[in-house]
């Protein structure tokens, strides 16, 4: 697989740490979020006060769909509900970063592909999905070390990736705030 699929256009250190005006200033008008990992930590419901005030900023000029792998639907509602945001739980076979979900969330968002950066924590399931869609995108650095098992199956072959794109000067420097 090409490398520069994995090359996420930002590196930043945490969700609240994103930008918002620079992203508006480039053109995103929508953003698709990551539930695990980059708004709450695996199984949580409980967002960080920065976070939450972030995301609340966020929800008054972007519009925002979380795409999740979860099987836990009523959790991803209840957080969406929470933000009033759309929210897409991709739990069967097309999930990220299968094409399908972002699809459905640019669909939902009723949002050009060029108008919209994907946040998320994986470079696997997030980043490549959303290189192979068009999108922004934007890899932050996973709140906590808990996770799924495959995910952290994901996390060796993420290492690999990181590793070429460091030596080839493909990844850009991180973002702290």
């Amino acid at each position: 697989m090409r490398l520069e699929l994995f090359k996420p256009d930002e590196v930043v250190a945490s969700l609240e740490l994103v930008d918002q005006d620079a992203l508006y200033q480039r053109g995103i008008r929508n953003l698709i979020i990551d539930l695990d990992n980059t708004i709450v930590a695996w199984r949580s419901e409980e967002i960080e006060p920065k976070r939450l005030a972030w995301l609340q900023r966020a929800a008054e000029r972007f519009g925002i769909c979380i795409l999740s792998n979860t099987i836990f639907g009523q959790r991803l509602n209840r957080i969406a509900d929470r933000l009033g945001v759309e929210r897409l739980a991709v739990w069967h076979f097309d999930r990220k970063p299968r094409r399908y979900g972002f699809g459905k969330a640019l669909r939902l968002l009723k949002a050009r592909h060029q108008e919209t950066a994907m946040i998320g924590d994986q470079l696997v399931a997030d980043i490549l999905g959303a290189r192979r869609m068009g999108l922004y995108c934007i890899w932050v650095s996973p709140i906590s070390s808990e996770e799924f098992f495959v995910t952290k199956l994901a996390r060796i072959i993420e290492r690999i990736y990181t590793k070429r794109l460091h030596q080839r000067g493909l990844l850009p420097e991180v973002q702290n705030g």
